[in-house]
């Protein structure tokens, strides 16, 4: 059985063809170049199994404009096309919604009374707030179902809330809440809110900021309204775990994750500038979440151009459909449609793109729970490749000669492929990241 919701996820420029930057992150520009992007991902991911897709910056980065609809005429034109190509291909797209915290930040500029709380409470600290309404504040639930009411006049088939990423309101009417109970009641409240006007809509809620392992009948309670929760940062307890198999188990909802380590693409860099196949991270965790009952997994988009984001993308499409498959099996699937490989050849591309992975997890940096940054997420230029930087030298040099030797494995393969262009982006790519390998040791 294949898991029921296999959603891709991502800011709307991480899949651009062209690198985006000069502005503060997220840039969101939508022009005709990224309409295509959109087309012919959807398109891949279509074929490979994915029928979902969050979309942040549909609409707006970091502020609502205090009339909402305002940020859309602009927008509109490259949007409708978005949705009416993922429509005709079957895939539902929703929009990522700030749920009290996130695009509030011009709002409440204009209108302080939003948040009732001078300070905020973000991550185990408590800092000013700019940008976290309160949730007992009638102004800003009429602001909420504003949002949501200018949302689902265009069309979108969803919404994937997030009430914590900015942070939440600790006046004293908030304050008595724990982070789970807050964040499941905030997003539980909208959810109704749009089910009452939309009934049909495909809702889930991600459970950054929110702890699983407690307080589960406000767990249900949330389940009840949403299609799936997603658990960010594994809070669910350790796979094949009691506590985590109990869970998923009890919410009438489906469970699932963003695949364990996050690999979050690099907007600004030149898109051919890293290899980084993160198959085995991304699959081991998908064959232990269907084992313990989860049937979600939310897949953060990679760039389609770059031939290890592709593969990628289409073994995790194909785990998701077939998750008791091995690994290596999904990985070789995927290469043979990239490259245009023969059976044989597949495999050998797939031990290449795996030993790639497990080199730089072994020696470079040991794979985690949660994000994983080619750069600084907050630079407007290019940054530097902090997922090298400041790593053991020993390890690099181990990660150096891995793909050197990769490089002089793949070089003959090309006369056998039916895309070696595919095999071309794919050597270009090793040479960026020796590029940045050489300039640190």
């Amino acid at each position: 059985m294949a898991f029921k919701h296999r959603v891709l996820l991502n800011w709307i420029n991480d899949i651009s063809t062209i690198p985006r930057y000069g502005r503060r992150w997220p840039i969101i520009d939508l022009d005709d170049a990224l309409v295509q992007d959109y087309r012919n991902y959807i398109d891949e991911a279509v074929k490979w199994g994915f029928n979902a897709f969050t979309v942040w910056g549909l609409f707006v980065d970091h502020s609502w404009p205090v009339d909402i609809a305002s940020c859309y005429p602009k927008r509109r034109p490259y949007v409708e096309q978005i949705l009416d190509h993922a429509h005709k291909r079957g895939m539902r797209m929703m929009t990522g919604l700030g749920v009290y915290s996130w695009g509030f930040e011009e709002l409440i500029r204009q209108n302080p009374a939003l948040k009732r709380s001078a300070m905020k409470h973000l991550w185990g600290n408590v800092r000013e707030n700019k940008e976290a309404m309160c949730f007992h504040s009638a102004q800003a639930r009429e602001v909420m179902k504003r949002v949501v009411d200018f949302c689902l006049s265009t069309g979108i088939d969803g919404f994937g809330m997030q009430g914590a990423d900015q942070g939440r309101c600790i006046c004293l009417d908030c304050a008595s809440y724990s982070d789970t109970a807050y964040y499941a009641e905030i997003c539980g409240h909208t959810a109704q809110y749009i089910r009452s006007k939309a009934p049909d809509k495909m809702l889930s809620v991600s459970g950054w900021g929110m702890s699983l392992a407690s307080d589960r009948d406000t767990l249900v309670c949330l389940g009840r309204t949403v299609d799936y929760i997603t658990d960010v940062s594994g809070t669910s307890g350790h796979p094949g775990s009691a506590q985590r198999r109990s869970l998923y188990a009890d919410l009438p909802c489906a469970v699932g994750t963003v695949g364990g380590t996050i690999v979050v693409p690099p907007t600004r860099w030149e898109r051919l500038r890293w290899f980084f196949p993160h198959i085995r991270v991304n699959g081991d965790h998908i064959r232990n979440l269907y084992a313990d009952g989860g049937r979600a997994m939310e897949y953060f988009t990679g760039v389609l151009v770059n031939p290890g984001d592709e593969v990628t993308l289409k073994a995790v499409g194909w785990l998701l459909q077939n998750p008791e498959d091995s690994v290596e099996n999904a990985a070789a699937t995927a290469a043979a449609d990239v490259f245009g490989a023969d059976d044989k050849t597949a495999e050998k591309l797939a031990e290449l793109l795996l030993s790639a992975e497990d080199t730089y997890f072994g020696w470079v940096n040991a794979p985690k729970d949660g994000e994983f940054d080619f750069e600084p997420l907050f630079s407007v230029d290019p940054g530097a490749p902090i997922y090298l930087k400041d790593k053991p030298r020993e390890g690099l040099r181990v990660y150096r000669n891995t793909l050197c030797d990769i490089e002089r494995q793949l070089m003959p393969l090309s006369s056998s492929l039916r895309k070696p262009d595919a095999l071309a982006r794919c050597l270009a790519s090793i040479k960026g990241t020796l590029g940045d390998i050489d300039a640190l040791v």
